[in-house]
Parts: structure tokens; sequence; C-alpha cells
């Protein structure tokens, strides 16, 4: 029998969030925000970051990243270009830096991963990204943010694919329950 796989998710944006781990354990989190006053300083903070992560530790066995809207997502306006060609980019050079080292990468569609983990692919940005964190919290994993949160989801997903396993089970009754915390905290009940 194999060792269980090292899995690093990220949910690639300026401010970019890693979750880390082997299936069915509590993962580890962090956060970190490429700054600069234009593209090419975020984009060399990027490149530094991840060049410590792929250096500073063991290397992990697969590297699963949020894939970002497609160009034509800004003709739709779900989106603007510069934001768009940015998370493009970003998603570039951690999963290029990744397979320069020999990392294997997967992309992932985020509505698959949050059908697997919310139980629903087709909420809202903010409103799924919530439902993420309340996720983490009913499953006792310390995620700090939303954008940790949706690491979490990718992390999850991963899981279930690459180590199922060990990939936690949640039970569809969990998916309730987190869609009852949103609906409470929506109407003010919630405290």
């Amino acid at each position: 029998m194999r060792a269980p796989l090292d899995i690093l998710a990220l949910d690639a944006a300026t401010t970019t969030a890693l979750c880390r781990g082997h299936a069915g354990s509590v993962p580890f989190f962090a956060t970190k925000t490429f700054r600069g006053e234009d593209h090419l300083n975020i984009c060399s903070s990027c490149i530094s970051w991840i060049s410590r992560i792929l250096t500073e530790a063991p290397l992990p066995d697969v590297v699963y990243i949020e894939k970002p809207m497609p160009i034509g997502a800004a003709i739709h306006g779900k989106s603007n270009a510069k934001s768009i060609v940015r998370l493009n980019t970003i998603y570039g050079i951690l999963g290029g830096a990744c397979l320069l080292k020999g990392v294997r990468v997967v992309g992932v569609d985020v509505q698959m991963a949050r059908q697997a983990f919310i139980g629903e692919g087709q909420l809202e940005r903010d409103e799924a990204k919530k439902r993420c964190l309340a996720m983490c919290r009913q499953m006792g994993w310390p995620a700090n943010n939303l954008d940790e949160a949706d690491a979490a989801c990718l992390w999850y997903f991963a899981g279930c694919c690459e180590d199922p396993r060990l990939a936690a089970v949640i039970h569809p009754g969990l998916w309730a329950k987190v869609a009852s915390l949103a609906l409470s905290r929506d109407l003010g009940l919630a405290g």
C-alpha cells in the first residue's frame, strides 16, 4: 500500500490561499497577498513566494489549483479584463513553478470542487466562499478566512480524487446544515 499523498491546494489570486496535507487529516492553511505597484511587481512577489514554498519544505506530491476565468468572462461582465489577465498570470506562475520542480499540477473548475464540498456548485462567489468557511468549521479545519476556505474546498476535492479511501466523507445532511446556517445568518438569526 502506498503512502498518503501530500496534497497542496491553491486558491490562486492576488491574495492566494493554500491548504496542504494528506487526505483525511486536518490540513495546514496559509494566505499570501502579492503586493506591488504594478503587474510586474505583483508577479515578482508571486514568483518569490512560490519559490520559497517549493524549497523550504518537502515538495508536495500533487498541486490542485483553481483554474481562472477565461478571458471571455470580461465580455460577459463577470469580471474585468485586468483582473482576468492577472488571475491567469498568477495561475501560470504558480502552476508553472510546480511543474518546473517536477510536481504534478491539476487545474480545477471551482464549481466542481464546491459541488463536492458544499453540495452546490452554482452559488454566487461570495456565498459559496462563506459556505466553504462554514464547512471548514463543521469539519474542524482551521481556515482563517474566505480564501483559505476556498483552498480547503479544492484540497477536499483533491483528496476525493487522489486518495478517496482516506478522504473525509461529507454526508448530504452536513451540506444541508451548512446551507441552513447560511440562511440563519442571512436572516439575522445566527448568534
